[in-house]
């Protein structure tokens, strides 16, 4: 189950007051068996979460799946796909809450998701594939 880090929405609720600029998501998915990448359930989400990034001026730069895990030093944690989210700016990646559109991608993300992860990266010069 998805779970917010609430101090990190504090960090971005202080960026959005002072200094707000882009930022660039980086989501690491573990799916669910069987349901990655031609599933019913991750087309739809894949369609939903589009929308959802859409709605605040946001974009996909690139979806990859994983070819493998090389190296490392703790629990393997084995992944299907990374996904860059950029926002232009803390706010709009916050304005997604609270919306009908997101809150119908968490409910797919329960039905597809496995594991995941998701870090904050400095959004100014993304890299583009491309």
């Amino acid at each position: 189950m998805d779970k917010l880090v609430e101090s990190e929405i504090k960090i971005i609720e202080e960026i959005m007051r002072t200094k707000d600029g882009p930022t660039l998501m980086i989501n690491l998915n573990r799916y669910k068996e069987g349901l990655f990448p031609f599933s019913d359930v991750y087309l739809k989400w894949k369609e939903v979460n589009e929308r959802m990034i859409d709605s605040v001026g946001g974009k996909i730069l690139w979806r990859l799946p994983v070819l493998g895990q090389l190296l490392t030093n703790n629990a393997n944690e084995p992944i299907d796909e990374i996904i860059a989210y950029w926002y232009p700016s803390h706010q709009s990646l916050l304005a997604t809450r609270g919306t009908e559109i997101t809150k119908l991608n968490f409910e797919l993300r329960q039905d597809l998701i496995d594991y995941a992860i998701i870090h904050r990266v400095d959004g100014q010069n993304p890299p583009i594939v491309g």
